[in-house]
């Protein structure tokens, strides 16, 4: 018995590729003295550097987030009390089923607690 092969259509495209003239390969478009291809050079490393240095900075969070264990450590109390503050209307970011505490936010908290407790009822 003979094995019949599918044949692979080839779809054929309508875009033309670019071709190169043949002539114009390995010619420059224009010619730079030592000096102008040194400074253009500088110019275009300085440019990176600059750029590869601004998001670095951008990126630095200025205020670092913590875990409830973190956060425990931080204040020196158990985990059950960061839950209690938590339910006292302490801020705090959910990713996930993670909890993330801003430390200065805890602060305020912690600072506008204090206050709360401290005054005595007249």
């Amino acid at each position: 018995m003979k094995t019949i092969k599918p044949k692979i259509l080839k779809k054929k495209t309508n875009s033309p590729t670019p071709k190169l003239n043949n002539m114009n390969q390995g010619k420059p478009l224009f010619t730079l003295s030592i000096e102008e291809f040194i400074a253009l050079t500088k110019g275009l490393v300085e440019e990176i550097l600059r750029q590869q240095q601004a998001p670095k900075e951008s990126q630095a969070d200025p205020e670092p987030c913590l875990d409830i264990a973190g956060l425990a450590r931080f204040l020196k109390c158990s985990k059950v009390s960061i839950h209690n503050y938590k339910k006292l209307g302490m801020p705090f970011y959910r990713v996930g089923r993670k909890l993330l505490f801003k430390k200065e936010e805890v602060l305020n908290f912690m600072k506008q607690l204090r206050f709360k407790k401290t005054k005595k009822p007249s």
